[in-house]
């Protein structure tokens, strides 16, 4: 009878313990990129052109200063990437939806996938407070190439630095 009411004890438990383990309600464990590039609007705060710093190339060529701030200026530039794959970006001040999606295991986000407006940014950096996003001239949305009143441009790849 002590073996009975020990092996009915042990049953109980048995099923107790996987009741309680068996939750159907769990959360899924969150993605930390996906999370930390959807948690908020990212401002554009300054521009590398070819590894260099735009204020930098202001610095060593004054005279040409109103054209770069018209050519480079990035500080309208607002994005607010969603979870669903949307984003809304802001320039000048007018906005617009695009989509997005990573790719390369996190490491760059397809914009507008499957439109003849794709492009890929490479992911230099992400974190609560910085994403850095660098693309080549071939993947910019805008063409970069060209003389500007007697400025020859030729750049091979543009980061844009955006801040919480």
């Amino acid at each position: 009878m002590k073996k009975l009411h020990l092996v009915s004890l042990l049953i109980l438990c048995l099923f107790s313990f996987t009741f309680v383990s068996c939750d159907k309600d769990d959360d899924e464990i969150a993605d930390p990129a996906k999370t930390m590039l959807t948690a908020g609007e990212w401002t554009a705060e300054t521009i590398l052109i070819d590894n260099m710093d735009i204020a930098l190339l202001i610095e060593l060529f004054p005279e040409y200063e109103d054209i770069f701030n018209e050519m480079f200026d990035f500080s309208t530039w607002k994005f607010k990437f969603e979870d669903n794959g949307t984003a809304n970006v802001m320039v000048d001040g007018e906005g617009g939806n695009t989509t997005w999606e990573f790719a390369n295991n996190q490491q760059s986000i397809i914009f507008a996938k499957g439109t003849s407006e794709e492009f890929t940014a490479k992911i230099n950096r992400l974190t609560d407070t910085e994403l850095y996003l660098e693309m080549d001239k071939d993947d910019f949305p805008v063409e970069l190439e060209g003389e500007e009143e007697g400025i020859e441009l030729d750049i091979e790849k543009i980061e844009i630095r955006f801040k919480r």
